[in-house]
């Protein structure tokens, strides 16, 4: 049988609400792996690599999943591992995508299948991967990038909404297109980021931007959201909307349903998909519900080349 590591995040939302606090006793067979700092979560990996495991089980979020998958390619090479997500985190939007293993005797049927048969469902998906100029900051892996107005809505859903599940999280990107609307950060939100964006070579735009995204994810994010339309040579989807957001309340609908009506288009409401894309921002941005720094030394660069198998139970 394949050996079978687990990586739980005791921090996740899910688990800190658990009845008990603690987490239920492993099968025989799995392996576990320390998340407690980033330094013993990439020494766990390593051993388990050592060790022979070809299955990584993940019980957080998607920041917990972001982590993991940011070190599997420097640990294993390839093949990588397959990867099974328990989804205990507060949107878990990549599980939602990939399959996550929501049964609660979901891990046993993981090994009973490893050991007698059927073979695991698989899902193979492309990861977006985000390299910073001359090795500024560790290589990240994950699935949604935002910047603009997404970063704003991270952190307005932590101040305002705590974002606890997908129904407050919808609430709160609503929240920040009120804020943007009426609120008294208007003006700030609508003024945008300074950004600069090549797509697959092309020359690079520079402009204000009032919200930006890139993402590997093929189904609609979060309650049927899906803003993005276009076509192209790559995995990666992204949106491209320029400060101020020309008549933004009327926009918001058909932006959200990835439908945008041909004056949008016109007002620079824009999106596709990309193999490549060099950018540069003045401001931190959000990847996988966690704040990360810009690049200062040159332009960060997204590619969706490495792909990874998910365990869909």
């Amino acid at each position: 049988m394949t050996g079978v590591a687990l990586v739980r995040n005791p921090s996740s939302t899910r688990n800190l609400r658990s009845a008990s606090g603690a987490p239920d006793p492993l099968p025989a067979g799995v392996r576990p792996i320390d998340c407690s700092t980033l330094d013993e979560l990439s020494d766990g990996l390593a051993a388990a690599h050592a060790a022979g495991a070809g299955v990584i089980l993940i019980d957080g979020g998607d920041g917990t999943v972001r982590e993991v998958l940011s070190r599997l390619p420097e640990i294993w090479g390839d093949p990588l591992p397959r990867v099974g997500i328990l989804p205990r985190g507060n949107t878990n939007l990549i599980a939602r995508e990939v399959g996550g293993l929501r049964t609660p005797d979901a891990m046993a049927e993981v090994l009973r299948r490893l050991e007698a048969g059927p073979p695991l469902t698989l899902r193979r998906r492309a990861l977006l991967r985000l390299d910073y100029a001359a090795g500024e900051h560790p290589t990240l892996r994950g699935f949604i990038l935002g910047w603009g107005a997404y970063a704003a809505g991270t952190r307005i859903a932590r101040e305002e909404i705590a974002a606890r599940g997908p129904g407050q999280v919808t609430l709160a990107v609503f929240s920040t297109l009120r804020r943007a609307l009426f609120g008294a950060e208007r003006r700030a939100l609508r003024r945008g980021v300074a950004t600069s964006m090549a797509i697959d070579g092309a020359p690079a735009a520079e402009a204000a931007r009032l919200i930006g995204l890139a993402t590997t994810l093929q189904r609609p994010l979060i309650a049927g959201m899906n803003p993005f339309w276009g076509e192209g040579p790559g995995p990666i989807r992204w949106l491209d909307v320029p400060a101020p957001g020309r008549r933004l309340a009327l926009a918001a609908p058909f932006l959200a349903l990835g439908r945008p009506r041909r004056w949008m288009i016109r007002a620079g409401y824009t999106s596709g998909r990309a193999s490549r894309i060099e950018l540069s921002l003045d401001t931190p941005f959000v990847m996988d519900g966690e704040i990360f720094p810009p690049g200062r030394d040159g332009p960060m660069t997204l590619t969706a080349r490495e792909e990874i198998d998910f365990i869909s139970l």
